[in-house]
C-alpha cells in the first residue's frame, strides 16, 4: 500500500491556542478534536463513513463567523492538484516498485460546504472565510477494476462518490454512520 497523501489544515491565528483536547470514541468510531483560542472554542469532528465511502470532517466555531481556515493536500508521489468547479482534486499514481511499474492511478476530490461565510475553491487550495461551521467531504478512488484490470476511471468514480455524499446535510451522514 502507498499513501494517496493528507489533508493538511491551516488556521491563521491559531498559534496561541490552550485548552486542547482529542478523543477517539470506538463505540461511534468518531475522533474528536477541540482547543481554544482567546474566548472561541473550536472543534473538529472527524469520520470515515461506510455508508458513504468518504471521510467527513465538520469543524465549529462556538463564535459566529470566527472560523477561516485553508484546506490542501501534500503528497509525496507524483501528482497534480486542480479546480473542477467547487471540488478541490489531486489525481497522481503510485510508484514503482521492483523494476514493475506502476499502472495504479487514483483521484481525491475534496468539496468543503459552510453554514455562513465564503468557500472558494483556488489554486492548490480551499480557503474557508468568516464561517461558524464547516464540512469537509472526502473522496478517493482508483482505477482499479480487479487483479487484471486497471482500467477503471478514478475520476468519475471519486466525483460520483463525493456528489451523493454532499446530498446529505452532516446530522444526517452522522446518525447513518452511527446506528
Amino acid at each position: 500500500y502507498q499513501t494517496a497523501g493528507s489533508v493538511i489544515l491551516n488556521f491563521p491565528g491559531h498559534e496561541g491556542y490552550h485548552d486542547y483536547y482529542r478523543d477517539l470514541n470506538l463505540d461511534r468510531a468518531v475522533a474528536t478534536t477541540s482547543y481554544t483560542v482567546g474566548n472561541i472554542e473550536y472543534v473538529r469532528e472527524v469520520f470515515s463513513s461506510f455508508a458513504d465511502d468518504v471521510v467527513i470532517m465538520r469543524i465549529t466555531a462556538s463564535q459566529k463567523e470566527a472560523l477561516s481556515f485553508d484546506m490542501e493536500y501534500s503528497n509525496p508521489s507524483v501528482h497534480e492538484v486542480f479546480k473542477k468547479d467547487d471540488i478541490l482534486v489531486l489525481e497522481g499514481s503510485g510508484s514503482d516498485h521492483e523494476g514493475i511499474a506502476c499502472e495504479v492511478r487514483y483521484s481525491i476530490n475534496t468539496r468543503i460546504l459552510s453554514d455562513n461565510g465564503t468557500v472558494e475553491v483556488g489554486h492548490g487550495k480551499i480557503s474557508v472565510k468568516d464561517a461558524t461551521s464547516a464540512t469537509i467531504y472526502i473522496s478517493m478512488a482508483t482505477n482499479f477494476v480487479n487483479y487484471k484490470d486497471v482500467s477503471g476511471d478514478p475520476q468519475v468514480k471519486a466525483g460520483s462518490v463525493l456528489s451523493a455524499a454532499v446530498s446529505k446535510d452532516y446530522k444526517a451522514a452522522i446518525k447513518e454512520h452511527t446506528r
